[in-house]
């Protein structure tokens, strides 16, 4: 009497356990990188928002004589940040079309000298000179130290001055 041998199509439960660990350590990667591309791209934005405030700042300063002080009554004369409703106004829409940029996570805890993760847009009125500071989500490519004269942003601030 003959037996008749059966071969059985499909995987062991282990090479299911490989391959779906495989798949998921992928994916773990890919997403990591998509959340790093995305963050490195919110910076840019943060410092090309930062230009274009201070290309601003300038175009009011020669028109005024003056830098922006706060037009809006109840509104700082030299601390402005963009978690405050004064932000709006720092600038008339002459100077910037689409207003004023807000941060793009526009995340502010109140504390952003030291509180990491913390994003907003800062400007400091110093008299003769002006003072943009925002706090990046990667280290930039250089060190920027904090500034005595307007110490404000988070661990991995990005400042523009005129001075």
């Amino acid at each position: 009497m003959m037996q008749k041998v059966q071969n059985k199509k499909g995987f062991t439960l282990i090479e299911l356990l490989v391959v779906i660990s495989i798949i998921g350590f992928l994916v773990s990667v890919a997403f990591y990188n998509f959340n790093l591309i995305r963050s490195k791209g919110r910076d840019a934005r943060r410092m090309s928002d930062l230009r274009q405030i201070s290309k601003a700042i300038e175009l009011y300063y020669d028109d005024n004589k003056a830098y922006p002080t706060g037009p809006v009554p109840g509104c700082a004369t030299s601390d402005w940040s963009s978690w405050g409703t004064c932000w709006t106004d720092l600038l008339p829409k002459t100077y910037l079309a689409n207003g004023v940029p807000a941060d793009p996570l526009n995340i502010d805890l109140m504390n952003c000298g030291s509180t990491p993760n913390c994003y907003l847009y800062e400007y400091c009125n110093l008299g003769d000179h002006y003072v943009l500071v925002a706090n990046l989500e990667n280290k930039p490519d250089h060190a920027y130290a904090n500034r005595a004269d307007c110490p404000n942003g988070g661990p991995n601030r990005f400042w523009i001055s005129n001075q």
